[in-house]
């Protein structure tokens, strides 16, 4: 929504007879981050349970009239996204078949992108401070789920194309080696914490000025319609998902 975070709090649970190295490595990962970030963790709670359970628990700020809702979207917008979409679900992918052979395997970005995904903090703060997006999500749950879910909340349709859509060469290299569409991970996976956001056609300039100055891929991928979602191919063939993307319940 574009704004910046402030502190945060994590309940844990934890066996009572577990590793006392086991718990401070997690605290060490939660401390790397929180120093990262500048966000101070400022409490939570702590309990003996059967099994492990980290909840976590963000708050944040934006200034009043910049936050970057759902609902903003408009027929004729530009739909964009940043980065590539499609590398988490890579990475959970060859976990899932190699374990953890595959962090020093040929897919070892694609993994670290699952384990340890970017929030584009930066990003959305520019967007909103530029007032460039009319409406943002993160896809945590698949491009096509959560831009599905953007529309809903805008009462809009959308139409997308794959020809440039941004993949990264770990997924191109390796739907080429396994003879399989790269589609259905970059639209369908998730946990890639990218921004996907619309704007208006006349500052689709202002938005490709930002890619360059912040240093991060912003690619347009569509335009927002009237009605329905459609998914259009490199060949011009409409695309159909089995799913959309990761469904919580």
């Amino acid at each position: 929504m574009g704004g910046a975070p402030l502190f945060f709090l994590v309940s844990i649970t934890f066996p009572g007879d577990i590793d006392r190295k086991y718990i401070d490595g997690i605290y060490d990962g939660l401390k790397s981050s929180s120093d990262e970030f500048g966000l101070p963790l400022i409490g939570g709670n702590t309990a003996r349970a059967p099994i492990v359970t980290i909840s976590t628990t963000v708050l944040g700020e934006v200034k009043k009239g910049r936050e970057v809702l759902r609902s903003g979207a408009r027929p004729g917008d530009a739909i964009f996204v940043t980065g590539t979409p499609g590398d988490s679900a890579l990475g959970l992918t060859v976990l899932q078949n190699h374990g953890l052979k595959a962090l020093k395997g040929r897919w070892r970005k694609a993994v670290l992108r699952h384990l340890d995904p970017v929030p584009r903090l930066s990003a959305g703060q520019a967007l909103s401070r530029q007032r460039l997006a009319t409406s943002m999500i993160d896809v945590s749950d698949g491009v096509a789920l959560d831009l599905k879910r953007l529309l809903d909340a805008s009462g809009v349709g959308a139409d997308i194309g794959l020809r440039g859509f941004p993949i990264s060469r770990e997924l191109q290299r390796y739907s080429e080696s396994a003879g399989s569409s790269w589609a259905p991970l970059a639209l369908s996976g998730g946990e890639d914490y990218e921004l996907l956001f619309t704007t208006r056609p006349k500052d689709e300039k202002k938005v490709a000025a930002l890619s360059r100055a912040i240093g991060l891929k912003i690619t347009r991928i569509g335009r927002v319609t009237e009605t329905g979602l459609n998914i259009v191919g490199a060949d011009g063939r409409p695309v159909k998902l089995k799913r959309l993307g990761f469904e919580h319940f």
